[in-house]
């Protein structure tokens, strides 16, 4: 019973045949001529619906999640649990085929004053939060989805580009968490409604402020590699620094690692830096600390 089987979307998905974009528009003459030469393949990683799932399974994994009602990312997230369920048979049937007008309800209620329909932005970020990886990280990286059916998924291969992205994801993942304003959903900033610059405190003030009125951050993130192991929260250390000559033993760093990997014998890390110090030796924690060298591929 682990399996997870889909059809193949017309339209707006695998097969490009417009044949009306709701029901009042819809040509079912147009479709019925044409749907047996409209044909993709049988392919991997699928995570359309409408799908076939054993009920087992599906009352195993409690369905679809809530949290991300209404909107995007219910379905990737229906996948993750049942992968965590040891499912490896993820297929679109090309002999399944299914007309999708394309998110009919959610564009229906775009502008509804009261009815809100989130779109994939907001999903997926649950997803992220939820499960650590993007959805794009999880379709193309575990799912493969998209090529060619080739039978029953295997563990991922973890190449280069596998930790990369992987790394990348985990650097959203605690920006998300710790930073991006969630529970704002309309992204309020500074339009003097959301901010006030004028009075009070609210978090990230610093950031935002010197973004608003100077145009420009004084730290960005870099990625550096090294011949041996960071870890998450180390300081980013320059001895030739200003702030390090001035602040003497009273300087804590000027950066920090946010993420890291090991890939074969070298270790990579993203991490936050003075923008002013990316050309000068960098080390982790103090002066006599491990050198990182930074990747020049931003």
């Amino acid at each position: 019973n682990k399996f997870y089987l889909s059809g193949t979307m017309v339209n707006n998905g695998q097969i490009d045949l417009d044949c009306g974009s709701d029901l009042k528009s819809f040509d079912e003459g147009k479709l019925l001529n044409e749907i047996d030469n409209a044909n993709y393949y049988d392919f991997q990683g699928s995570t359309w619906a409408p799908h076939l799932i054993h009920k087992e399974m599906w009352e195993k994994v409690g369905g679809f999640s809530e949290e991300f009602f209404p909107g995007t990312g219910s379905d990737p997230d229906l996948n993750m649990k049942l992968w965590c369920e040891g499912v490896r048979i993820f297929k679109g049937i090309n002999d399944f085929k299914v007309y999708h007008f394309g998110s009919i309800v959610t564009r229906k209620y775009k502008n509804h004053p009261s009815i809100k329909t989130e779109s994939g932005s907001r999903g997926a970020k649950i997803f992220l939060l939820k499960w650590g990886i993007s959805i794009k990280f999880f379709k193309k990286y575990i799912l493969k989805s998209d090529i060619k059916y080739q039978g029953p998924l295997n563990k991922p291969k973890k190449s280069f580009n596998y930790y990369m992205n992987y790394v990348i994801d985990k650097f959203n993942y605690y920006y998300i968490k710790y930073i991006y304003n969630f529970g704002n959903k309309h992204n309020l900033d500074i339009n003097e409604i959301g901010v006030n610059f004028s009075k009070g405190c609210y978090p990230g003030q610093e950031v935002v402020a010197r973004l608003h009125y100077l145009g420009s951050a004084k730290r960005r993130l870099f990625s550096f590699r090294s011949n041996q192991e960071m870890l998450v929260g180390d300081s980013l250390y320059c001895a030739s620094s200003k702030t390090a000559l001035a602040r003497g033993d009273r300087y804590k760093g000027s950066g920090i690692v946010v993420s890291k990997v090991k890939y074969n014998s070298l270790f990579y890390c993203l991490a936050t830096l003075d923008v002013d110090l990316v050309d000068h030796e960098i080390t982790l924690n103090n002066e006599h600390g491990l050198k990182l060298e930074r990747i020049n591929d931003e």
